[in-house]
């Protein structure tokens, strides 16, 4: 048996203001692969989250002091990996 190494490409997005994000236009369907969406919609997160208590995955948060900004990457983000900044949702 061999062993090998991958590496897949994906699309990584920006919001307006130059800061990484998980989507740029959901209506256009600019999301990153990774994105997902639990609690019938309500709660937005992402396949690299951690699982938390009662087995929930850990929620992205949003930028903007009304919650309605860009979705903040996770820390595990591998797309962001080493380029994240502390962000905070104001």
């Amino acid at each position: 048996m061999t062993k090998e190494t991958r590496a897949i490409e994906v699309f990584a997005y920006r919001d307006k203001d130059g800061n990484p994000c998980c989507a740029s236009d959901f209506e256009k369907g600019e999301v990153c692969v990774f994105y997902r969406s639990h609690r019938f919609g309500c709660g937005e997160t992402c396949v690299f989250a951690q699982t938390g208590a009662y087995k929930r995955q850990q929620e992205m948060q949003r930028r903007g002091e009304d919650g309605l900004g860009t979705l903040i990457p996770l820390p595990q983000c591998p797309v962001w990996a080493g380029k994240l900044k502390k962000q905070t949702t104001k």
